[in-house]
């Protein structure tokens, strides 16, 4: 859980400080770094509070946490395939990661 917190923090890092600079193509690459990391991140911790809740409730507060853990980690994720092959075009094209 902590690496994901990490790559989150330092792909949102490293994009913002990158993205001044960068030409249209490349700041399109880095949103879309951004939102694919950001997915990943949130999905992972949603699996994570979704796990301990199991382990640690049942019946009606297991129902009432999973609807908490539902409403506190929605993201409004929107494009992703469109990031997804984005990142796939730009790796292609470079004949590596760009990051």
């Amino acid at each position: 859980m902590i690496i994901a917190v990490f790559a989150l923090e330092s792909s949102v890092l490293r994009a913002d400080k990158a993205l001044p600079d960068a030409s249209a193509r490349k700041k399109e690459s880095l949103q879309s770094v951004v939102r694919v990391v950001a997915f990943n991140a949130v999905t992972s911790f949603q699996d994570a509070a979704h796990r301990c809740a199991a382990y640690g409730a049942s019946g009606e507060e297991l129902a009432t946490l999973q609807k908490s853990i539902g409403r506190l980690t929605s993201y409004p994720v929107s494009d992703l395939l469109n990031a997804k092959r984005q990142l796939a075009d730009a790796a292609a094209e470079a004949g590596a990661y760009f990051f």
